[in-house]
């Protein structure tokens, strides 16, 4: 049952998104040919100015509405009246979650490839993709070779866990202003921009704690640049770390609460 989900959410999100992002990649090949035209970013081109700047509201516009689609798909088919018929399947609301956050994750990292995309399409070259070429490969190395940090290592597993993250904190805003009748939409903002608050308040201060106490040791001003770069090492060591159980902490928290209020304070009025 949870692949037929899969493949009907699937088929429901990207009959959207899939518009959508496709109107981002023909911007950016309209505003290539139009610099090509013109004669390049130099040029004082009125036509490539005007399709630049509509090309980066474009691409604006397709993040947030790609973030804002995929926790509404989740507030329509299961708090609005399609609801009765989703909850009503022989499902679980485990299985319903995972389904349409699945199909959620997997359109934020196609939303961020094609962004990338379209900015390539925009002001690449011969040059750039080899310089980028150069970089992945020297990424890799520093990644594999044994020089990366332990700082480095949680900066990327939190880059991965971000879409999951996104995901997860749409839908527990969604569930918490289900509870308000009548009011669903406004709760779920109101939901939203206070649980945004409370993780920027929690990083800032955890983040300045963790760099306080790395400090405190060495109060004293150094002159050996070694200590100096091995604490400051430190310092990114920790506070990653910090970042990472606080990301994960809330993911754990807003997938428990939203399981709750689909299971117990579900309100399709």
């Amino acid at each position: 049952m949870l692949g037929k989900l899969l493949k009907h959410e699937w088929k429901s999100a990207s009959r959207t998104l899939l518009v959508v992002h496709g109107i981002v990649l023909l911007f950016a090949v309209l505003t290539r040919i139009s610099l090509a035209v013109s004669g390049g970013l130099e040029s004082d081109s009125l036509l490539a100015g005007l399709m630049i700047m509509l090309s980066v509201m474009v691409i604006f516009t397709a993040v947030i509405f790609t973030m804002i689609f995929v926790g509404f798909r989740f507030y329509k088919s299961v708090f609005t009246d399609q609801g009765y018929l989703t909850n009503t399947l022989p499902v679980t609301p485990q299985q319903i979650m995972v389904s349409k956050g699945l199909v959620g994750v997997i359109w934020e990292v196609l939303d961020f490839m094609i962004v990338i995309a379209a900015v390539l399409i925009l002001v690449a070259n011969g040059e750039v993709f080899r310089d980028m070429g150069t970089i992945i490969h020297e990424a890799f190395r520093f990644l594999f070779s044994g020089d990366a940090s332990l700082g480095v290592w949680l900066t990327l597993i939190s880059l991965i866990l971000a879409p999951f993250a996104i995901v997860i904190e749409m839908y527990v805003s969604v569930a918490v202003g289900n509870l308000l009748s009548g009011h669903k939409v406004l709760g779920a903002v109101g939901a939203f921009v206070a649980i945004s608050t409370v993780q920027q308040i929690i990083a800032t201060i955890t983040m300045g704690l963790t760099s306080y106490k790395a400090f405190a040791v060495k109060s004293e001003v150094e002159a050996n640049s070694v200590s100096l770069h091995a604490n400051a090492l430190e310092v990114m060591d920790t506070t990653m770390l910090v970042s990472l159980i606080i990301i994960i902490v809330f993911m754990v928290a807003g997938y428990l609460v939203t399981k709750y209020i689909m299971t117990k304070k579900l309100n399709l009025q």
